[in-house]
């Protein structure tokens, strides 16, 4: 038994602190804040934001949400949190109020740190051509009801900078308010509050499903369609006062004037109280995002909460030494470092992000947990379409293993019944009788080329390697090529 000290009590310190406790580790766990749920108990999340996964997504694989599958608010989120914390009684080993004012030390002996602060810890700064602004700037982490009564009220001409989710949900509630908003939406709020969508129609269904998982998918919002909203996709902004100028990328200008700029620029993350030589903060420079060079055997990250739940499994069993680190992690974590560059070369700065698929199955097999449908009666309640087409939910992991609940994957996929939660169109048909022979079809050249030894043209291999294998380090198994 190891002594464990967790640090955040959001998504991602809560399930590391049950796993640790489920391994038989001594574990604490400190919260700055007088509650649990980090991000969404805090002001950074803001008035009905939208999570743009389904609450079965988000939802831990030993405990699955009991609510209808939909797209859950934050403050729903919040809930399950709660109830998560209150089923396994996990306040008990939780203190919190513990941040420490300066000059002040506390002294503790552990064998492990699990640092699950998350990724929202410090807003972006402010794109520098807004410097000179003269009207009111806000971050999305101060946009709340006040802000919403002021743009209604006086028709504010607003500037929402970012496209990213909280550029989506906030301009999209802006443009209900004031016909001045610039907007860029990626999903339909209001029908997701009364509308039971199908199982394979959630986000996560066309980006993580193991069939089209490489398929990359977005939806034109409904404020805009409905010319509520106006957007300006430009190379660079500048301005003076409350006059906007967008430098256009076909060379032209044009200028506008606002009254108010939100920052939808997201966070970064910092660890100024990591005071130790080499530390290398950049996530993408950690073995599977989680174990620093030379700090694997005790120093732990947590980033995403499914994955930080696999995760924190894999970390219970080495500390108790049931599984080591690769000699080599270090080296691994540099060659995923390569292939996350060229593959998310649209991201470069969100050094965070994981492919969901690629990163759980890695996970998993190196704690020799291998979801698979064979595991089934294929054809029960059409198993096997969920198995290819439905979402990646962490569920499918607590079939056999350390930790095994047998029966929970197939109580909880009862619950969405093929024909009447999956939408079979003839787009729907035509995508299973293509992509079922191409996914094991594109494993042959795979195969092949790997036991030439001959390298790939690109660090994540391109398009002759699947994507399961191409980043995270996912270990191939002969069984690949015949298993569903």
């Amino acid at each position: 038994m190891k002594r464990v000290v967790i640090i955040g009590a959001g998504p991602c310190g809560l399930v590391a602190l049950k796993e640790m406790l489920d391994g038989g580790h001594e574990a604490i766990l400190f919260e700055r804040s007088a509650t649990l749920g980090g991000a969404f108990a805090s002001a950074a999340m803001y008035p009905n934001l939208h999570l743009t996964i389904s609450n079965w997504a988000m939802a831990f694989s030993d405990f699955p949400d009991s609510e209808r599958l939909c797209y859950p608010l934050a403050e729903d989120y919040l809930r399950y949190l709660q109830r998560y914390a209150h089923h396994f009684d996990l306040e008990r080993q939780i203190s919190y109020s513990s941040e420490l004012e300066e000059q002040t030390t506390l002294s503790m002996q552990a064998d492990a740190l699990i640092v699950a602060t998350g990724a929202n810890q410090v807003a972006n700064h402010m794109p520098s051509g807004l410097s000179r602004f003269g009207g009111q700037i806000l971050h999305s982490s101060e946009y709340g009801d006040c802000f919403k009564r002021e743009v209604a009220e006086k028709g504010l001409r607003v500037l929402v900078v970012g496209c990213g989710e909280s550029g989506a949900d906030i301009s999209a509630e802006l443009g209900e308010l004031s016909p001045n908003v610039t907007v860029y939406e990626v999903q339909q709020i209001a029908a997701n509050k009364t509308q039971d969508f199908p199982a394979n129609g959630f986000l996560e269904a066309a980006t993580t499903n193991r069939m089209s998982a490489g398929q990359n998918v977005y939806a034109m919002c409904e404020a805009l369609h409905e010319k509520k909203i106006e957007v300006q996709v430009c190379l660079t902004i500048s301005a003076r006062k409350q006059t906007c100028e967008f430098h256009m990328l076909d060379g032209t200008a044009q200028q506008r004037d606002f009254d108010a700029v939100v920052l939808c620029t997201g966070y970064r993350t910092e660890f100024p109280w990591i005071q130790l030589e080499n530390f290398n903060p950049n996530p993408r420079s950690w073995f599977l995002h989680c174990f620093p060079e030379d700090l694997g055997h005790c120093l732990f990250f947590g980033g995403i909460p499914v994955m930080t739940e696999m995760l924190s499994r894999y970390i219970a069993l080495l500390l108790h030494g049931e599984r080591v680190l690769p000699l080599d992690y270090a080296a691994q974590a540099r060659r995923d470092e390569e292939a996350e560059r060229e593959y998310y070369f649209m991201n470069p700065n969100l050094s965070s992000l994981v492919d969901y698929n690629a990163f759980l199955e890695s996970v998993a097999r190196r704690l020799l947990w291998v979801a698979t449908a064979a595991g089934f009666f294929l054809f029960e309640n059409g198993l096997l379409l969920k198995w290819w087409f439905y979402p990646h939910w962490a569920i499918w992991y607590r079939q056999r293993g350390p930790g095994a609940v047998p029966t929970l994957p197939g109580a909880v996929l009862q619950r969405v019944n093929l024909w009447k939660a999956t939408h079979i169109t003839l787009g729907f048909v035509l995508l299973v009788l293509w992509s079922v022979p191409t996914f094991y079809a594109q494993r042959l050249p795979y195969v092949v080329l790997t036991a030439l030894r001959l390298n790939f043209s690109k660090a994540w291999g391109g398009l002759l390697r699947p994507k399961l294998f191409a980043l995270h380090g996912t270990q191939w198994r002969v069984s690949d090529l015949f298993l569903p």
